[in-house]
């Protein structure tokens, strides 16, 4: 193998080219299109190996409570997994690699164990004078991520849009690369927020993204859904206060409000039926991206604190301050906090 382009390696990963190397390295500046391809690898690698069981990741390089060394790493590729078949470990993403690791790390590529698939992310600006760069190119793909700009940023966008079953107008993509400066981390969220108030199949047009987007709205609007999933009265209130002070429409709240529930829900169930984690992500709606495996993980951990008639009470007090702010009964600086406190609450 060699030094490729992250259309060469999509081509393999969506077409029958696909085989299991002993390494894939994916480095560059854009660590969001990074670990989105190396997830995708690991996704296709699993079955070859013998499945999750056989799977390992370190996030870090170091001698910390929570860091690996590359020695462990050398040393869990070569050793025989308890569980039968190969391994697939996967590093980073790391922001640099010292040059012990950079010697233990490609001399273990001079003679690797076929067995096995090693997964490296780094946004290193120096690592292509790495000898980890030159021996992984000898026997993997070594995939360069740049940032995507102009239309090349607009196709992602839209095809962000589409994986969630939804359109963009042209215009509005376009503003919203620019909004977003860029940022694929915070676009992600951004999609993920726009498809869920414009709706299936439905399209996201211009308005709503001078409505929705900026402001900090999208960072305020995840921290009060997981302030609310832990039942927090007094954080998700100054979240929620925050929100409406940025002008973020009380329909995007209670939507995706609604979506949490739905979600909360679905996992209690899944737990109470002993189900794992993943079968429990697979059959949610949406592309199995980082951002929402992510978000995913963190409402699985919380939905113990959800029992079923809760949930259901919670979607009954969404639908009501719903029919209230439609009725003009009261504007929603003042339905949406009582709402939020009474379900937090009462369930």
């Amino acid at each position: 193998m060699a030094q490729i382009t992250p259309t060469a390696l999509a081509a393999a990963i969506e077409g029958q080219k696909f085989r299991m190397e002993p390494v894939y390295v994916f480095h560059g500046p854009d660590s969001k299109r990074m670990e989105d391809a190396a997830m995708r690898v690991k996704e296709l690698l699993l079955p070859l190996v013998g499945g999750p069981d056989n799977y390992f990741r370190s996030f870090k390089l170091g001698d910390g409570p929570e860091e690996t060394t590359a020695g462990n790493i050398v040393a869990q590729l070569n050793t025989i997994s308890m569980f039968g078949g190969g391994k697939v470990v996967w590093l980073g993403t790391i922001e640099s690699l010292d040059k012990e690791s950079d010697e233990i790390l490609s001399g273990y590529l001079s003679n690797p164990n076929q067995q096995c698939a090693l997964i490296v992310t780094i946004t290193s600006q120096t690592f292509k004078k790495s000898k980890l760069f030159s021996e992984a190119a000898k026997c993997g793909p070594v995939v360069e991520f740049t940032s995507p700009k102009g239309e090349e940023l607009v196709k992602w966008i839209r095809a962000g849009v589409q994986r969630r079953g939804c359109a963009i107008t042209p215009q509005a993509a376009q503003t919203l690369g620019e909004l977003m400066d860029g940022d694929l981390a915070r676009l992600e969220g951004e999609i993920e927020k726009l498809s869920l108030y414009a709706g299936d199949g439905e399209e996201i047009t211009m308005e709503m993204v001078e409505s929705m987007v900026g402001d900090q709205r999208e960072e305020s609007l995840w921290d009060f859904l997981r302030a609310v999933r832990k039942r927090d009265i007094v954080e998700s209130a100054g979240l929620l206060e925050n929100l409406l002070n940025h002008n973020q429409p009380a329909q995007v709240i209670l939507k995706t409000l609604t979506t949490e529930v739905l979600r909360l829900s679905a996992a209690r169930d899944a737990k109470v039926k002993k189900e794992p984690f993943d079968a429990f992500a697979d059959a949610m709606p949406g592309p199995a991206t980082p951002f929402q495996k992510k978000l995913l993980g963190d409402l699985w951990k919380d939905a113990d604190k959800w029992p079923q008639e809760h949930a259901l009470s919670a979607l009954r007090g969404i639908l009501e301050a719903n029919m209230n702010m439609m009725l003009a009964k009261a504007g929603p600086e003042v339905i949406l906090p009582a709402m939020t406190a009474k379900m937090i609450k009462n369930g």
